[in-house]
């Protein structure tokens, strides 16, 4: 446990300053607490017993000038009023102080979550599970803020009961003893009962919830495929037998979490009537006995509600110990965040040139390297292509030169300098994947990725639009290139959204151009016109062009064919187009 809560309090960050003051109110707010009701006593003594009042407190109330019961009863009522306020208006604070922490705490784990993941190793990714990214990122972050709360609430209701406890203690000692023991013993069974019930489903429900989520991701990403293949009842099938794992492991959790009213109430009341029999014998006057009684039922009444939620409180951090671990090693950890060679500050003067020497890789756990021993030099404004079967390494070679990738065994350089991490070479590069990556917003924002507080260059973008024949495609959009073209671009066709890429690309106006099959899924003619605008920026920018139309390289000044891994042939295009005729 006392690891636990030293990772909630490690995940406070900033936040841990706000602490000593949320302490303030919660003290505070027990003082109140205990105040109102230690006034209750004497409120109901002199309405039951006004000598035994007089003779306790009659002394205060003359230093203050009050003499008669009337006066009395109506200061003591207004006073009691008054604290309930006061005592009102303090929890309401408490819980807006509680939640305003906690939600804030959500959005910042959530950002820096998104963060980590965004600058984490991408061989890390790939390797990796994206629904445990989103269901970090979407339900573990909420389930950390539940964690949250319920510590927070139980240190504020635990300083309440604390408070009433001490005011009984003081009122009739061996009453309490008695009514706390009982109580306390009974709640010890409770606790030890569901315990351990508790413990092993908080991983069962995080582990369910994370198929859910990824069941649901590849149901709907691969809609359209499902659909034509009539596999939906598959995915249906899959997603209904991880729901119902979900839903079973959630029961009796939930069960236990709504149940400490009334098994509070069921303690108390065996308690308190117990504790009436037991003591109503041992006085001599039953009325002097009403005023204790009346305090105590009033505790009870204040304290049944405090004990229902402190026990909520402890299921809630029990169900949360694992979805806590899980966000705590995500965001402490740092062994899987990219690595920078800034320090060195290679590229200061400009990209030159870029080697790779001897460059091996194999994914984790693979006997068979992707890339076997290649060695390949890519000059300042030089063009060079890459062609080769499917599945011979050439995109595990750009993502090794893009620093994605790091070589399991061989050399990189940058600017004749050694480099483990290549990171600062993105900086200059523009990339247009295969596979395009499009966000659910306008064919503007797409082509420019630029947050609120940046500026549009329209000049540009009116350039790139036309340099990458997207104008066409723009003018026949309701809303031109401010409509949104849907998820994934759904409303484009792959040509259309290639040429997006393509605009990106020309519009961040990069030092080096990487092309991975970015012409393939465009028809002849709007290839041809897009390799002439790519033909013109020849000697002005490096490129490396990979693609399996030999068209496509005819602008490149070498040519290799990457076979199982390594590079099998160089040659200039006049060469390689009369070999393969």
């Amino acid at each position: 446990m006392k690891e636990y809560l030293i990772r909630i309090y490690s995940l406070l960050y900033e936040d841990k300053k706000r602490l000593p003051l949320l302490l303030i109110l919660f003290l505070l707010t027990s003082f109140f607490d205990a105040l109102s009701l230690a006034i209750l006593f004497p409120f109901i003594q002199i309405l039951v017993n006004f000598q035994d009042f007089q003779s306790s407190y009659g002394w205060f109330f003359e230093s203050i000038n009050l003499t008669s019961k009337s006066e009395i009863i109506t200061f003591l009522g207004i006073t009691l009023v008054s604290l309930f306020i006061i005592k009102a208006l303090a929890s309401i604070l408490v819980n807006w102080a509680i939640l305003r922490i906690t939600y804030n705490r959500q959005a910042k784990i959530k950002t820096s979550l998104l963060h980590k993941y965004l600058n984490m190793h991408y061989r890390k990714y790939i390797e990796g599970n994206s629904a445990r990214y989103i269901q970090m990122i979407q339900t573990m972050s909420m389930q950390f803020i539940k964690v949250l709360q319920g510590f927070l609430r139980l240190l504020s209701d635990g300083l309440i009961f604390l408070s009433i406890v001490i005011v009984l203690a003081i009122v009739e000692g061996p009453l309490l003893i008695y009514v706390g023991g009982m109580m306390i013993v009974l709640l010890l069974i409770y606790d030890i009962f569901f315990k351990k019930l508790l413990d092993s489903q908080s991983r069962a429900i995080t582990d369910s919830s994370v198929q859910v989520t990824k069941t649901v991701n590849e149901s709907i990403q691969g809609l359209k495929e499902i659909k034509i293949l009539g596999k939906q009842n598959f995915f249906e099938d899959i997603l209904k037998e991880n729901v119902d794992i979900y839903a079973k492991n959630n029961i009796y959790p939930d069960l236990i979490r709504t149940q400490p009213k009334h098994i509070i109430e069921l303690i108390f009341v065996i308690a308190f009537t117990l504790a009436v029999v037991f003591f109503t014998p041992l006085q001599n006057d039953f009325q002097s006995l009403i005023p204790t009684l009346g305090v105590f039922l009033f505790a009870a009444i204040r304290l049944m509600p405090t004990l229902n939620q402190m026990l909520a409180s402890v299921n809630v951090l029990r169900i949360g110990y694992y979805p806590t671990t899980l966000l705590f090693e995500d965001m402490t950890t740092k062994q899987d965040l990219e690595e920078d060679d800034y320090k060195a500050n290679i590229l200061k003067d400009g990209f030159t040139s870029m080697l790779l020497k001897n460059v091996f890789f194999s994914y984790k756990n693979d006997k068979e390297h992707q890339l076997n021993g290649i060695s390949l030099e890519v000059d300042k404004n030089k063009s060079i292509g890459l062609f080769g079967q499917s599945g011979s390494g050439k995109t595990t070679l750009v993502d090794v030169m893009l620093g994605l990738l790091e070589p399991s065994k061989g050399e990189i350089y940058l600017n004749n300098k050694i480099v483990k991490n290549n990171k600062e070479f993105r900086n200059l590069v523009a990339y247009i994947p295969q596979d395009i990556f499009i966000i659910n917003d306008s064919v503007k924002n797409n082509i420019t990725l630029t947050g609120r507080d940046e500026v549009v260059d329209d000049v540009l973008l009116e350039d790139v639009v036309l340099r990458s024949r997207l104008k066409e495609v723009i003018n026949n959009l309701p809303e031109g290139i401010n409509t949104n073209i849907g998820e994934r671009g759904v409303k484009l066709s792959g040509g259309q959204k290639q040429r997006i890429a393509i605009a990106r690309a020309l519009y961040n106006k990069r030092e080096v151009l990487i092309m991975d099959e970015a012409t393939s899924a465009l028809d002849n003619n709007t290839e041809k016109e897009i390799i002439d605008e790519i033909r013109k920026l020849k000697g002005k920018v490096t490129m490396v062009v990979i693609a399996h139309r030999l068209t496509t390289l005819q602008h490149c000044d070498e040519i290799y064919e990457i076979s199982n891994g390594r590079i099998s042939e160089k040659y200039n295009y006049e060469d390689i187009s009369k070999s393969k005729k």
